[in-house]
Order: structure tokens, then C-alpha cells, then sequence
């Protein structure tokens, strides 16, 4: 199987593949990543929430900006299972 850094590369790899006559899922699995609005039924992908991580960077940033060390930050991600795996 595969598991791209992006959505769309995910989906360039699903074309490379069908277009060798393979079939999705059942000859290879394919994940994205991003969570690319549109299309989560088709590709299984990796979903960030990018409001947190971008809270978090400017809480980050302001704790830099005072002086002060920030902490690092884990913000989870989900799995949205589509038709490609």
C-alpha cells in the first residue's frame, strides 16, 4: 500500500495505479493526507485540524515573543476511511 504526504498526491497515485489496471483497494491501499474537502468518500485520508495547530502556533509564538521557552504541542488527527482502502 501507499500512504502519500498529500491528498493529492495520494490521488495521482490511485491514477498511476488504475491506469496500470490495478484495482483500488483490492490489488493496493492508498492513504492522503490533508482531508481535502470533496473528496473523504473516494480517498482515505489523514484529517489535521488546522484551526488547533494554528491557535497553538500563535500561543507558541506569543510565549517566544515575551521571552519566554514555549512548550511543544501534540494536536491529534483523525482517520477518515474512504473507498481507498
Amino acid at each position: 500500500g501507499f500512504v502519500c504526504e498529500s491528498d493529492e498526491t495520494a490521488l495521482g497515485v490511485i491514477a498511476a495505479l488504475k491506469d496500470r489496471g490495478y484495482k483500488i483497494p483490492e490489488d493496493f491501499s492508498v492513504v492522503g493526507y490533508d482531508g481535502l474537502p470533496g473528496i473523504s468518500k473516494m480517498l482515505t485520508t489523514i484529517v489535521q485540524d488546522t484551526d488547533k495547530i494554528a491557535a497553538k502556533a500563535a500561543s507558541m509564538l506569543e510565549l517566544a515573543m515575551l521571552g519566554e521557552q514555549p512548550v511543544g504541542a501534540v494536536v491529534p488527527i483523525t482517520l477518515k476511511l474512504g473507498q481507498s482502502t
